[in-house]
């Protein structure tokens, strides 16, 4: 079984007020919060082991203007975007890289969620989105923490050697994954997220 390290970055709605050129919540459509720009993944095998990395910019096409805030933080820019592929494509080459027999692993779980809402947004098949565990809860729950935490506090608190930009989809899903092997997880079926 090999276990597949996913990390997303998504856009939102932004306008600028043309009076006081603040950033205001744009329209959401509310069929798709949240417009997937970027995944990552790392691939690792049982013994975790990196095996391969994955990594692409998805062209928005609800949300075309980035948020300023996304943009801040990713970096992200309309040029990366501009002759990215459309979701459909995106996922394409997504589910051909992963293959089959994999367990699927994220920070938190909103990542499985706006992968899930973009796919049936977009039509695409949502089949194939199962087996997957959210390594920020293993972290609480292991840990007893009442809270739940940052992966740049954890990373630091692990001392992860940290010299990859946080908020870039493949450097994020390297940093869970490193917190992942840390964890040491006998049994992740018992952390399937249904």
């Amino acid at each position: 079984m090999n276990y597949i390290i996913l990390d997303l970055e998504f856009n939102c709605p932004c306008k600028i007020n043309t009076i006081t050129h603040k950033i205001e919540k744009g329209y959401v459509n509310p069929k798709i919060q949240f417009e997937i720009i970027e995944i990552g993944a790392i691939k690792f095998d049982s013994n975790f082991n990196m095996i391969d990395t994955f990594r692409i910019f998805v062209r928005p096409q609800v949300y075309k203007v980035l948020h300023p805030k996304v943009k801040r933080l990713t970096k992200i820019t309309k040029e990366d975007l501009k002759y990215a592929h459309t979701l459909e494509q995106s996922i394409n080459y997504f589910r051909k890289w992963i293959k089959d027999n994999i367990v699927f692993c994220s920070w938190g779980k909103s990542d499985f969620i706006v992968l899930k809402n973009n796919c049936e947004f977009y039509n695409i098949d949502t089949n194939w989105i199962k087996n997957y565990i959210d390594i920020q809860n293993i972290y609480v729950i292991k840990y007893e923490l009442k809270n739940l935490v940052s992966l740049r506090n954890i990373v630091k608190l692990l001392e992860i050697e940290n010299d990859k930009k946080f908020h870039k989809a493949l450097n994020d899903a390297f940093y869970t994954g490193e917190i992942m092997k840390k964890l040491n997880i006998e049994d992740v079926s018992k952390y399937f997220i249904e």
